[in-house]
């Protein structure tokens, strides 16, 4: 069984993005952790609620199997945050699996995680993911 931690904005994360791939893997005998900027109840952009029981700045890429950055318009948030930064480079760097949906693959690039990589993001960012290397 492996551990997933869900790094989500501390308000207006896309719910869906969140429930539905936790609930696949949770599914799937997987544990999941939701861990943000700030402890408690965070709300989603479609009317969810998400409790965050972990603060990034309390969190390591190390200690997880598998790391997701849920997207949404609050993740821009996040796209200058150091803690999220670290957690993705602690990952990466351990060869465990990081993803990012939606808007959350800015955060990865800005990391610098991303160089020569291919990845994808939702909206208007494709151009901030080619600035930092992706592809």
């Amino acid at each position: 069984m492996s551990s997933v931690l869900f790094v989500i904005a501390p308000e207006r994360f896309r719910d869906e993005e969140l429930f539905e791939t936790q609930s696949v893997l949770e599914r799937a005998g997987h544990q999941s952790v939701i861990a943000s900027t700030k402890l408690g109840l965070c709300p989603g952009s479609r009317g969810g609620y998400a409790e965050a029981i972990r603060t990034l700045d309390k969190e390591s890429g190390f200690a997880y199997d598998a790391i997701v950055f849920v997207g949404g318009g609050g993740t821009t948030q996040l796209f200058g945050n150091a803690d999220a930064w670290r957690i993705a480079r602690e990952a990466m760097a351990t060869g465990k699996v990081v993803g990012a949906i939606c808007l959350a693959p800015v955060i990865l690039a800005n990391a610098g995680v991303l160089a020569g990589r291919q990845a994808t993001v939702a909206g208007t960012q494709a151009a901030t993911l080619e600035a930092k290397g992706a592809y």
